[in-house]
């Protein structure tokens, strides 16, 4: 087995789960900690397939092909979702069938309904509401942040 002793930093890149450390050179080896996506490791040792590393006060083996040189990009936090916010209350928004006040409307909402973002386009969110898609001018809509759309439970990478 080729065995290279040459210490350098890289990074955890896993397309966002987790990467497990382990005790030994083996996926049937203890996992003693997990490191995130993006994480700086510095190599002490590979040896085949896996790289001794050191992260923080943490030795253990990981998979070398989840170590890169290249900066590992983190997704921004995105808005997927939002809720309508009239600030006058009791009166409605329009959702229409383009981006503009003239355009066809569609529906109207009141304040607290759910809105899923599609994207944007000039001062309107296109959404669906209801099952329905068009668009809803951006003064009226309230973003929530949701973090890294992803699955709920990210798998994690040996």
């Amino acid at each position: 087995m080729d065995k290279t002793v040459t210490v350098t930093t890289l990074n955890v890149r896993t397309n966002g789960s987790n990467l497990n450390v382990r005790q030994a050179p083996a996926t049937s080896a203890k996992v003693i900690t997990s490191l995130k996506n993006g994480a700086s490791v510095t190599v002490l040792e590979k040896s085949g397939v896996w790289s001794l590393i050191q992260a923080g006060t943490v030795k253990g083996y990981v998979m070398s092909k989840y170590l890169t040189d290249a900066p590992v990009v983190i997704p921004a936090p995105v808005a997927t979702a939002g809720v309508v916010a009239n600030l006058r209350t009791g009166v409605g928004v329009y959702l229409r069938e383009q981006p503009s006040t003239n355009a066809k409307i569609l529906g109207r909402f009141v304040n607290g309904q759910s809105v899923y973002l599609l994207g944007e386009a000039k001062g309107f969110y296109k959404v669906n509401v209801a099952g329905l898609i068009g668009y809803i001018s951006k003064t009226y809509v309230k973003p929530i942040l949701v973090v890294n759309p992803s699955p709920a439970v990210p798998p994690i990478a040996e």
